[in-house]
């Protein structure tokens, strides 16, 4: 992903975010694909309420 391992991984934290075009949401969206998901060895979990 983009490098910003630093960012995404401090639990607890929150981070305001204001545009779509965030690398860390682009990271997120990419992980929508199985390829990414498989080369980051990451996942998303959502509520099902989404």
């Amino acid at each position: 992903m983009s490098g910003h391992e630093n960012e995404r991984r401090r639990p607890g934290q929150v981070k305001e975010v204001t545009s779509l075009t965030n690398p860390i949401i682009k990271d997120i969206r990419a992980l929508a694909q199985k390829k990414y998901r498989d080369r980051e060895h990451a996942f998303i979990a959502r509520d099902r309420s989404w």
